[in-house]
């Protein structure tokens, strides 16, 4: 009878740790997607000129819940941008973000040199959003289903696909 139960607790435990693996393995590798795109305003893309910063983040609008729990991850994945308004999202390890529904934010500061700014005339607030918040992240009108790695055009002048 000791065997047999030895047995049974052995094949349990063989059990819970197989189906932690297989549920680990499901949860992250290779399910990330990399995402690219550019920034633009009536077809031409959003230069941040020197001394600006052009700022893009993706938002999770809806985290599914996986047996009644809510998944934890980050509110905002921050994307690299380029003065050409080119960005990338390296997500939190470098292997992008999880496919899913994004609110994507758009800021354009006026920069951090406030010289340069009250020089040309220009408002000395380096944290001022010359988009006046219209794509910030509480009320960004651009959504957009992420599911691959194809580059995304985001036209501030037309926000949906």
């Amino acid at each position: 009878m000791n065997f047999i139960l030895r047995v049974s607790v052995l094949k349990s435990r063989l059990w819970r740790a197989l189906v932690l693996i297989a549920a680990l393995g499901m949860t992250g590798c290779g399910s990330n997607v990399k995402v690219t795109g550019t920034v633009s305003r009536s077809g031409l893309p959003v230069d941040a000129v020197k001394g600006m910063q052009l700022e893009v983040g993706f938002h999770p609008l809806a985290k599914a819940e996986v047996d009644g729990k809510t998944p934890t991850g980050p509110d905002l994945y921050a994307a690299n941008v380029a003065s050409d308004g080119s960005f990338d999202v390296p997500g939190i390890d470098g292997e992008g973000i999880p496919p899913g529904k994004y609110r994507v934010s758009v800021v354009l500061r006026a920069g951090r040199d406030r010289s340069q700014a009250k020089k040309k005339g220009k408002n000395g607030d380096p944290d001022k959003d010359l988009l006046n918040g219209a794509f910030a992240p509480e009320n960004s009108p651009i959504v957009r289903e992420i599911t691959s790695s194809q580059p995304l055009r985001i036209d501030l002048d037309q926000p949906s696909p």
